[in-house]
């Protein structure tokens, strides 16, 4: 998968998305925070595009929560200020939509990229809209079942795009215990789903993206907020300036540290390996001519980069020797016939 100039998936470094939907409280803090998430090496800022009569019904039992939506409303001026600041600092701008008319707006924008919620897993209608623009989708599975995922799967590959799904594990808990994260998760869907999988975390702290990323864990979603002592879940389960630039840097040396799948081993190591493994040494005089035999021979360590490694010790017994080789003498390809 490719959101803008960056490649996400195996091979590639984490794609790191800071949720700031419900942490800022006017557009210059969303620009500050923009700025310190691209100084601390995030990859995107991410909202929610929310019409509140797109996403909740507007009744009795509703009518406070409703209110509360409506103030999280954002116009198409405020997402293209939000957006030139993240292009003014080089980190993408993605969105939650909440809704069609949300998803239209976004992408008349020419969104990278489009965030579903967990809420939307099995919000088909909406997938299926978001779908027709042909670009990457990140799709939350909090609260999801595996029958769930499956049906998700099948709707991108019945319309031509999986190879625009990543699936997030998430637990759509707030705050999700250490218990609950089941992080084991991240391997299960990356290998039942084939696609490009991620997290999206509600933990406190910053040890749950860590471990995610060692799970394989190709993209990682957390709150962002500037004072995590601020009313709000999100504050809550977030984190401020100083373990954003904890995590990005703990998640860039897990990468290095995880290195390949391949069993390749550094310059260092080899280097390493010659020195320090067992070389063939004489244990006796052996004169020229003179047949190598099991008891003329040690394996012993020597400190030294020259001689013959004891895995060749049956291939040494046997030969000629073709120079005269004092006891302790380390044997060389060119002492021997």
């Amino acid at each position: 998968m490719k959101i803008q100039n960056k490649n996400v998936g195996d091979g590639s470094p984490t794609y790191i998305v800071l949720e700031i939907a419900r942490t800022y409280k006017n557009i210059f803090e969303a620009i500050e925070m923009i700025e310190i998430a691209a100084d601390a090496g995030a990859d995107a800022i991410k909202i929610q595009s929310i019409l509140a009569s797109e996403l909740m019904i507007n009744n009795e039992s509703t009518n406070s929560y409703y209110k509360m939506l409506e103030g999280l409303y954002r116009t198409k001026e405020q997402h293209k200020i939000l957006k030139q600041a993240c292009e003014k600092n080089n980190i993408h701008f993605l969105s939650t939509p909440e809704g069609e008319k949300m998803a239209d707006m976004l992408q008349s924008l020419d969104m990278p990229a489009f965030k579903i919620s967990s809420l939307n897993l099995v919000n088909f209608e909406l997938l299926k809209k978001i779908m027709s623009y042909d670009k990457p989708i990140i799709v939350s599975t909090g609260m999801g079942s595996i029958s769930e995922m499956d049906a998700v799967k099948t709707l991108f590959e019945k319309n031509k795009q999986k190879h625009n799904l990543a699936l997030l594990h998430c637990s759509s808990t707030y705050p999700t215990k250490p218990e609950n994260c089941n992080l084991n998760n991240i391997a299960l869907i990356k290998q039942r789903y084939d696609c490009i999988v991620g997290y999206s975390d509600h933990s406190i702290g910053i040890t749950a993206p860590i471990i995610a990323v060692s799970m394989g864990a190709s993209i990682v979603e957390k709150h962002f907020t500037l004072d995590r002592s601020q009313q709000g879940a999100d504050h809550f389960v977030g984190v401020d300036e100083k373990m954003l630039r904890e995590m990005v840097l703990r998640i860039r040396e897990s990468e290095l540290m995880l290195g390949s799948k391949n069993r390749n081993l550094c310059f260092d190591e080899q280097k390493m390996k010659i020195f320090k493994r067992r070389k063939i040494v004489t244990s006796k005089d052996i004169r020229h001519g003179d047949t190598l035999k099991k008891d003329d021979l040690s394996l012993l360590q020597t400190k030294s980069y020259e001689g013959i490694e004891s895995i060749f010790f049956d291939d040494i017994v046997g030969k000629e020797a073709a120079v005269d080789l004092p006891k302790n003498t380390i044997i060389e390809w060119k002492n021997i016939k």
